[in-house]
């Protein structure tokens, strides 16, 4: 989908009626989040209870698995980042 459709979808979700689904935000990828953050600052825009419930975005987020996580880092740093650590464990809480 091009990105500029998902920028309107997020925006129409944070702006429509009733409250923004917060794991269709978290699901656009960590911009989409920080945006939503940061409009869970503007009570002047959306009003207190919209507010209230984008600020759940700076503490219940979506956890990534290991293997998502690796991929990630793999993709955006390049696998020799893990030729720095003598070790790692993988950590699934």
């Amino acid at each position: 989908m091009f990105k500029w459709i998902r920028f309107i979808k997020l925006f129409k979700n944070i702006f429509g009626k009733g409250l923004p689904d917060l794991n269709k935000i978290q699901k656009q990828g960590l911009l989409a989040i920080k945006i939503g953050q940061t409009f869970a600052l503007r009570i002047n825009f959306l009003g207190e209870e919209k507010c209230t419930h984008l600020a759940k975005l700076y503490s219940h987020t979506i956890a990534v698995s290991a293997d998502d996580f690796d991929n990630i880092v793999d993709e955006h740093v390049g696998k020799q980042w893990r030729d720095q650590f003598a070790s790692i464990e993988k950590n699934t809480h």
